[in-house]
Formats: structure tokens, sequence, C-alpha cells
């Protein structure tokens, strides 16, 4: 999110902007999990021209802050995969931090709302992003490379059935040595403003899923029944 402050002159600009900043980090820092930093800060010259004539009109000063939100929620999981062909299965499986997000997503609400009602018109929100931890993000791996393994072995036993034959053996197998994880998405939030005083529900928010898919490829041994 960005504080910013116009004023006729440059001193009266950082002091507002400060001013307004101070009341948004002090605000964040009443919410468990959140850590706000200055990512940067500029100042910078208003103009106006008119008739050949630039005249200097006031001075804008901003600074930029980076909020981080960390969600303690729990991990929901869901599994699907790719139909396999003859003795040549595939599968993939996916894991879904779904009560995870939708936490994180109330919390994202309430610190965006409680930094506009704390900088007021001075704040604007540029952009919101959810992402998995990186602790999270390997278990998901972890859990999802088990779940893609149990999924092949049960469609192949499937395939052979249609078939009319017995599956046997596992012959070869490959796991995706580069599981994907769901991409953060982000979530575009026009230049929020409001007054200090501004009433009414939280702001509505919902969270992507974050998927992890790891995908596995299998030949098996086939045999008529005997």
């Amino acid at each position: 999110m960005t504080v910013e402050s116009t004023e006729p002159n440059a001193a009266d600009a950082r002091a507002k902007a400060a001013e307004a900043t101070s009341a948004v980090t002090d605000a964040l820092k009443k919410l468990e999990g959140a850590e706000t930093r200055s990512t940067s800060v500029s100042v910078y010259t208003q103009r106006d021209s008119q008739h050949g004539v630039t005249k200097v009109t006031g001075f804008t000063f901003r600074q930029s802050l980076t909020v981080t939100l960390v969600s303690p929620g729990s991990d929901n999981s869901r599994s699907g995969g790719k139909k396999g062909r003859g003795d040549e299965s595939s599968s993939s499986s996916n894991d879904t931090a779904s009560s995870a997000g939708d936490s994180l997503a109330s919390l994202a609400s309430r610190a965006l709302d409680d930094a506009i009602a704390a900088g007021g018109d001075r704040v604007s929100v540029d952009s919101l992003e959810f992402e998995m931890s990186p602790e999270r993000q390997s278990r998901a791996i972890v859990e999802a490379r088990a779940k893609a393994l149990v999924d092949l072995r049960e469609k192949a036993e499937v395939d052979a059935a249609n078939l009319g034959l017995t599956l046997g053996a596992l012959m070869t197998v490959k796991v995706d040595p580069n599981p994907r994880t769901g991409e953060p998405r982000g979530m575009r939030v026009s230049a929020a403003m409001a007054s200090p005083d501004a009433k009414g529900p939280p702001t509505p928010l919902s969270s992507p899923n974050s998927e992890t898919e790891v995908t596995a490829e299998g030949v098996y041994r086939v045999c008529s029944p005997s």
C-alpha cells in the first residue's frame, strides 16, 4: 500500500505523510502475524503549465509499504488425475489449502479496512497477493507425491480390469521432478480511499486456492487371468 500527501511545501507534505504512515503501522501492529516494512520513499514537485508558463503548485511525498500477513490455518487437500491408457498409466494429485486461504482472506480484509480507517484519504492499496509459505509448500509436495503414486496404481487396476487383464508388477515409474505449485495470483484493489470514520461492512475478499500438482507415470506388467 502507499501513503501519499500533497501540500504547498515539501516539509508539510512529509509531515502529513509521516503522520498517516504512523497511524497505519500502529493499526496494523494490533493484528497478530502482521509485518509492515517500508519499500520506497519519494518526493516530487507538482507543476502546472499555462500559456507557456510553468509554476510549482505543491509537493507530493509518497511512501510505499509492504504488509505481510501469515495465517496459521490448516491444509485441506483434494486429488484428481488423468485416465491411464493400456499398460501405461499417469496420475496427478493436488493439495489445496482452502481453510488457510479463507482465514488469510479474513485477516487481509481486516488489515485493509484498519489501514484505510487509520490513514484516511492519504492511503491507497496497490495490490494484494496470496501465496503458500515454503513450509506448507514443501509439505504439500510430499503429500501430493504420495497421493499421485496411490492414484496411479488404482487407475492402472481399473484399466487392466476393463481389458479383462490382471495387473502385475510395476516395471517403470516416473514422478514429475518439478512439481507445479499454484502460483500466487494477485487480486487488484482499486485505489482504495476512505475517510477515517467510514462505516460499513468489511471489505469482502476471497483467496485463490493454492494447488500443488505432482504427476506420476508408470508402466505395469499385465497378464491374462489364470
